[in-house]
């Protein structure tokens, strides 16, 4: 068993520091110091560079299989370096980086930013250019995988397109879980 997070990133930068930061994290540091206190030397805020830190250090010490979204979407720099780093032991997945979108998986290949890419259909908008980011993903031998929206009902469909072009991953959003497609056979 491993751990797979999707960071979403984007959500933690702040684009006037320049920083990520731990909202949550910070504000019950803040507003209850007497409860956070063992906590109030810990970092909540992390440039590109320390947020990798911060997920090696991860790695190191937690099973951790796949990252989702591990940097802001417009941070190359973060994606690249952490695939320099740990692209041949976790799962490093772009999604907000990619958006689906065939124009943003060529530059996630030419750059070597990620390992895997999260293809949500409705997301660049017809099943063509959904089979267009799987194939150019195939191609580049990254790791496809097919998942709903957010907020999204199951949709069985996702399975039907996953076997029809080999994808063996899916990431099922209502059950916030991804799992491994076994003994695929297409006919």
């Amino acid at each position: 068993m491993g751990i797979c997070l999707d960071c979403a990133a984007s959500e933690l930068y702040n684009e006037d520091k320049k920083k990520y930061i731990f909202k949550k994290f910070k504000a019950a540091i803040e507003n209850k110091p007497e409860e956070y206190a063992k906590y109030k030397n810990y970092k909540y805020e992390f440039s590109s560079k320390e947020l990798i830190d911060y997920y090696k250090s991860l790695i190191e010490k937690f099973p951790i299989i796949s990252i989702e979204d591990s940097h802001h979407e417009d941070d190359w720099d973060g994606f690249v370096a952490m695939k320099k780093l740990f692209g041949n032991k976790v799962q490093l997945v772009g999604d907000d980086l990619i958006v689906t979108n065939p124009k943003y998986i060529k530059e996630a290949i030419k750059k070597d930013a990620i390992n895997a890419s999260l293809i949500k259909i409705n997301q660049i908008g017809t099943i063509s250019e959904t089979i267009e980011a799987i194939k150019l993903t195939q191609g580049a031998n990254m790791i496809p995988v097919i998942s709903h929206r957010s907020g999204e009902t199951e949709d069985t469909f996702i399975a039907d397109l996953a076997v029809a072009l080999i994808v063996e991953k899916l990431k099922l959003a209502h059950f916030q879980e991804q799992i491994e497609l076994q003994n695929i056979t297409v006919f």
